[in-house]
């Protein structure tokens, strides 16, 4: 199963830093302590290998499928699960590139957690 999780808020409201908090605790050195704290040891629960993207008004399509394909690449391994961040992505939107189009393609079919 793959997740497409979505922060939404207005700027300020700290979506990012939210974010930071969550993959802070669900990071290789820290998931034993995460699932400690939710008291659920035997929960199958992998570590997370984020991979970020700073959207921009500028931003391109490459540079999506660029993080995309590096995303990918971390599909091979069991002990960790991968997951892109898109973060500012309403930025991208106002780009001249529409670089967001590529999502559309990218996600029929998503092979990671976006």
């Amino acid at each position: 199963m793959h997740i497409i999780f979505v922060l939404v808020g207005d700027p300020g409201t700290s979506k990012t830093l939210s974010f930071q908090i969550l993959r802070n605790n669900m990071c290789q050195s820290e998931i034993d302590n995460f699932k400690t704290k939710l008291n659920k040891k035997s929960i199958d629960l992998k570590p997370l290998h984020v991979v970020s993207f700073q959207c921009t008004q500028n931003s391109k399509s490459h540079g999506i499928k660029e993080r995309w394909k590096q995303t990918t690449s971390h599909l091979e391994s069991e002990l960790v699960k991968p997951l892109l961040l898109l973060d500012e992505i309403g930025l991208a939107e106002h780009s001249k590139y529409s670089p967001l189009k590529v999502l559309h393609r990218l996600l029929e079919k998503p092979k990671i957690s976006f």
